[in-house]
């Protein structure tokens, strides 16, 4: 939705303020007049008025409003206890993202999980609601990539990654990185909503890279990241575009998940 503040001028001299409502939404970065409906108010308050109701019943919550911050949880299904456990994260960990819908104001954080449709297996927002299957979700777990390392990993197990350069180092803010699912597919976006996707799949210039910064006081880029820090922004990027955009919450209106998906197309 489109609303530029001009005016257009009709029959008897009389202004319109006109809004154009695209049929291509977010996150898509150009936009078809081709599917577009060109609409227009005689007040420029009920043109901006229409255009911010569509706005919400369409999209949801917009921009600012719906600022995703993370936490960063360590996974239990590692299998492994130690005396001193070390609370930084390190490439090769496997951990999961705590966060709050956009969509209900009324649920507690909680973590990010997988839902499992015929053809992709997207990562969403709790809470999933009724409409969906419990068989079709679980919570997800993601092991900390380094884009460095081979693209035709057969397994993100720490046993099997322990031999390859820098395992084991902690991850600083403000650095790149790889999150894979258990079934080892990274993050990977091609239309409004983030999926898993085997690297080998998609073309290096295309694979999402994700950046953590955390919002703060006192903290900065470099610092080392630690789980039970909270307040985190995640920034998504790829090789080709190189443009930093925020991961958010996102769905359409005829979605029938309540909490919402993962976007990280901005």
């Amino acid at each position: 939705i489109d609303f530029p503040g001009s005016t257009i001028v009709v029959k008897k001299n009389k202004v319109l303020y006109p809004f154009t409502v695209f049929l291509d939404g977010p996150p898509h970065e150009q936009v078809s007049t081709r599917n577009a409906l060109l609409l227009a108010t005689p007040k420029q308050e009920d043109a901006k008025r229409w255009t911010e109701s569509l706005r919400r019943s369409v999209y949801g919550p917009q921009s600012s409003e719906n600022t995703t911050k993370f936490q960063l949880q360590d996974s239990d299904d590692e299998g492994e206890e130690e005396e001193e456990k070390d609370t930084a994260v390190r490439y090769g960990d496997k951990i999961r993202l705590s966060t709050r819908t956009a969509y209900d104001s009324k649920a507690s954080p909680g973590v990010v999980q997988i839902f499992n449709k015929l053809d992709r297996s997207y990562f969403v927002v709790p809470p999933v609601g009724p409409a969906i299957a419990p068989e079709l979700y679980a919570d997800a777990t993601f092991t900390v990539l380094n884009p460095c390392w081979p693209r035709n990993l057969s397994s993100t197990d720490k046993k099997d990654l322990k031999e390859l350069s820098g395992f084991g180092e902690e991850l600083r803010y403000g650095v790149k990185v790889l999150l894979a699912d258990t079934k080892g597919r990274v993050w990977y976006q091609d239309g409004y909503y983030a999926f898993g996707k085997a690297r080998s799949d998609i073309r290096e210039t295309k694979e999402t890279r994700l950046i953590f910064h955390r919002m703060s006081a006192g903290s900065r880029e470099g610092d080392i990241v630690y789980y039970g820090q909270n307040n985190l922004l995640i920034e998504a990027t790829t090789l080709k575009s190189k443009r930093l955009k925020p991961v958010r919450n996102y769905k359409k209106g005829s979605s029938r998940l309540v909490g919402g998906y993962i976007n990280c197309n901005g």
